[in-house]
């Protein structure tokens, strides 16, 4: 399986879990997977070089899953314009990784929208999970609660990635691409 972690290089600000998230989970999946991992710079100015790096390396890499981390805002905007862009036919599956309640906080319309093509979505808690669900954020996804601890962690998101995929190819999700 090939996956791309794209995570939020100022992440742990707020959730000092989710700090190191990426860095065991990256290593951990690549045991048995093709991890492709970026570390991207929030804030307007560096958008079209971050939005350029996405789009390139989702092109020479053509993950299967694309998994976000700690994205809110224009730079979720940004990521899920160069994910949805010019790569057509390929189209990787969307995983979020939801690790706050940052999507909650400000612009609750906009974050439901950009995050409507989401088709798998991981909590460390179902209460935070929770309360996004209760915001009608995720539809259609699949959801899953998995506490942080590697390698325990990586190995039942790979089974959630696979299930996932799974469930694509025999045509039990739309093509996210809607």
């Amino acid at each position: 399986m090939r996956i791309c972690l794209i995570d939020n290089r100022s992440a742990g600000v707020l959730v000092p879990e989710a700090a190191g998230y990426v860095g065991e989970l990256g290593p951990a999946l690549a045991e048995d997977q093709r991890v492709t991992i970026l570390t991207i710079e929030p804030g307007l100015r560096r958008l079209p070089g971050t939005t350029a790096r996405v789009r390139r390396s989702l092109s020479q890499n053509q993950p299967e899953i694309v998994h976000l981390n700690n994205l809110t805002g224009l730079t979720l905007a940004g990521i899920m314009l160069a994910i949805g862009s010019d790569i057509e036919p390929f189209r990787p599956t969307i995983v979020l990784g939801l690790h706050d309640d940052r999507l909650l906080r400000r612009a609750l319309a906009f974050h439901r929208w950009m995050t409507r093509s989401i088709k798998l979505v991981i909590s460390p808690s179902s209460k935070l999970l929770d309360r996004h669900l209760a915001q009608d954020f995720f539809p259609g996804a699949v959801q899953e609660v998995i506490p942080y601890g590697m390698p325990y962690h990586a190995a039942r998101l790979a089974d959630a990635y696979r299930r996932l995929l799974i469930a694509r190819r025999s045509g039990d999700l739309r093509d996210h691409a809607a």
